[in-house]
């Protein structure tokens, strides 16, 4: 009888146990999402812009062009895009660009370009978005003479509000 008590307990103690360790496992997941604040121009390509025309009596004609579009990322909120040339423009000369706004953000409009950074887009919360537009407007006075071809870089910074 003593034999079979033993038996019962080491049931009762070990049998439980080993089909519980049998019907569960568990694994600890560890996840993040890290902040995500990406901005590319179409091709990072280089576009040329010449002022070659005017009606006599009117100021030069300005250039144009608007084949150029953005994509934007971004899983934060209250962001804005910035953008700046790297040199200042020639003297009577001006480069301007206007951005298309991705949904719920605002869009400053033409703004004139400078080697100190303006806002260009406000407002823009989480968002992944391609093909918005980037026009540019390049213009130069009657005073500005014959300039030979010059190039700036526009630099673009997705960045936090103040």
């Amino acid at each position: 009888m003593f034999f079979c008590f033993k038996r019962f307990i080491f049931l009762l103690i070990f049998i439980p146990q080993i089909i519980h360790a049998q019907n569960i496992a568990q694994a600890v997941i560890r996840m993040e999402v890290t902040s995500i604040n990406e901005i590319g121009c179409d091709g990072e390509e280089s576009i040329l812009l010449i002022v070659y025309d005017a009606f006599s009596g009117h100021h030069p004609t300005p250039a144009y062009t608007a084949t150029t579009t953005y994509a934007l990322t971004t899983n934060e909120i209250n962001k804005c895009i910035t953008v700046q040339i790297d040199n200042p423009m020639p003297p009577f000369t001006m480069l301007k660009v206007a951005a298309e706004a991705p949904i719920g953000a605002i869009s400053a409009g033409k703004v004139v370009l400078t080697n100190v950074a303006v806002d260009l887009v406000t407002n823009i919360q989480p968002v992944a978005q391609s093909g918005l537009i980037l026009d540019y407007e390049f213009t130069a006075s009657e005073d500005a003479g014959p300039i030979p071809l010059f190039q700036r870089i526009v630099t673009y910074t997705l960045t936090t509000e103040p």
